[in-house]
């Protein structure tokens, strides 16, 4: 009997040796399983954001321009730089008509400097400057005609004597016998207003008419895209409409009646853009919104919507001076319709459990939550956002900034450990 029971007894603690033994394997192999799980879980934290509709479109700029037409012919001298703002009655440009005799020219420069010399009681001091850079200009002008002479460079040597005599001439104007250095100021003022008369004989100024930004270029779009076609345009019209450049330069020829520049008020612009039934659908006439350009952003506003025989056309107001369109008709805008901010919720972390949309979050022990989501603001296709302000005013239990999310959480249970 006593070797029966030995043997029995010899059984049961092998029996509890390997019960033992698979305790501890399956131990280590829930481990391993949930280090595996913890390894393979996408964890994202949660972060304030802003949650951004908007429509990527081409627009074309429609704006409030007056074209300006030459009253004569000759070459054009602009005096303004393109793109500036100009007051009213600003002289812009001159259009010479004749010939400019440059001796004439010199001669009224170097009276004014006279005058101004004797009217704020200086010396001679700025003619003999004068004086000064003409002997240097003779003397350089003098060494290069010798060595053109002594290399048989017969070509360059005309054009130099000529530079020489201009040279010769302007000196003995400043300080020859026909100088204007013993003269009173009455008798420089008369000389003055002859020779300025001479030339302005030649010369038509033009003036703005209006204050605005100046610039010189026409794309022939003037006529049809001004203020008062925007309530019956046209898409297909408006999708054809391109960027073009005719700009005049200066002492380009102009004749009576061309275009020489327009005059652009730059405190308001419309955009004209043309949307399908799903964008349209996001905009409301009288509606602010945001218009992005270029890393640019700035205010505008729903000034029309209808619909032509294909497409919807929306007009855009925009009233900021900062937005530089002068020089554009076409232009890539992203049209941001609504713009919310909040606690941010990617949907690739949103599930639903016991008909409650929520996502797991993960604990301080490193298990799964599950978060219900609350105080939602709006979502779209990417996330949802919750309204932080009123989350926190009332106490809200919902998610929190800066809580540990479970990205695609199909197979996380209430509980589970995940690190």
């Amino acid at each position: 009997m006593n070797k029966r029971k030995k043997i029995k007894r010899k059984k049961l603690k092998i029996k509890y040796n390997y019960l033992i033994i698979l305790g501890v394997i399956g131990y280590i192999f829930v481990k391993l399983l949930n280090n595996m799980t913890s390894y393979t879980v996408q964890v994202e934290t949660v972060e304030y954001g802003d949650l951004v509709e908007s429509i990527n479109k081409q627009g074309v700029i429609i704006k409030d321009e007056q074209i300006i037409l030459s009253q004569s012919k000759g070459n054009i001298d602009y005096l303004v730089q393109e793109g500036k703002r100009v007051p009213k009655n600003k002289k812009i440009a001159e259009i010479q008509s004749g010939e400019v005799n440059l001796q004439e020219k010199e001669k009224l420069d170097t009276i004014n400097r006279r005058i101004e010399s004797i009217k704020s009681n200086r010396n001679e001091e700025i003619l003999k400057s004068d004086i000064y850079k003409i002997d240097v200009t003779t003397k350089r002008l003098r060494e290069e005609i010798k060595t053109n002479l002594m290399n048989s460079d017969i070509e360059n040597i005309q054009n130099l004597k000529e530079e020489l005599l201009e040279a010769i001439d302007k000196k003995s104007l400043i300080w020859g016998e026909k100088s204007i250095i013993g003269k009173n100021i009455k008798t420089l003022e008369k000389e003055k207003f002859k020779i300025e008369n001479k030339l302005n004989s030649s010369v038509q100024s033009v003036f703005a008419q209006e204050s605005g930004v100046i610039s010189f270029n026409q794309d022939e779009y003037e006529d049809i895209l001004k203020l008062s076609s925007i309530e019956h345009l046209n898409s297909k019209y408006l999708l054809a409409v391109k960027n073009k450049e005719n700009r005049i330069k200066k002492n380009d020829k102009v004749g009576v009646g061309d275009p020489i520049g327009k005059i652009i008020n730059n405190h308001i612009w419309y955009i004209a853009v043309v949307l399908d039934e799903k964008e349209s659908s996001h905009l409301k006439i009288g509606t602010n919104l945001k218009v992005r350009k270029d890393g640019q952003v700035f205010n505008a506003k729903v000034k029309n919507l209808y619909k032509d025989e294909n497409n919807n056309i929306s007009i855009l107001e925009v009233y900021e001076e900062k937005v530089d369109f002068y020089d554009v008709r076409v232009c890539d805008f992203n049209i941001i319709y609504r713009q919310i901010s909040g606690i941010k919720i990617p949907k690739e972390a949103v599930i639903t459990v016991k008909e409650k949309r929520g996502v797991y979050i993960l604990s301080e022990t490193g298990s799964s939550i599950f978060k219900e989501l609350k105080s939602i603001l709006g979502e779209n296709d990417e996330y949802i956002v919750l309204d932080y302000s009123d989350i926190k005013k009332n106490r809200i239990e919902t998610v929190d900034l800066y809580d540990e999310l479970i990205i695609n959480p199909k197979n996380i249970k209430e509980g589970q450990k995940i690190r």
